[in-house]
């Protein structure tokens, strides 16, 4: 995801690129994340609200970002 995005020239700060530091968490306007990182709890995970983009991706055809 955080590839797409900076492909797109969105700016996203990133730091691990790998869902352990939670730099990029970004909240979760529409779609249903698939969650890859290790920082978020699980009823974090659960409520799909916010999601790590330097390494998780969209379960659904469109994940909307609150950026």
């Amino acid at each position: 995801m955080f590839e797409v995005l900076d492909n797109n020239g969105v700016f996203l700060a990133v730091s691990c690129e790998s869902g352990v530091c939670g730099t990029c968490q970004t909240g979760v306007i529409d779609g249903v994340p698939d969650h890859r990182d290790v920082f978020l709890t699980d009823q974090e995970h659960a409520s799909g609200k916010l999601v790590m983009p330097c390494c998780s991706r969209s379960k659904t055809p469109i994940l909307e970002l609150d950026l």
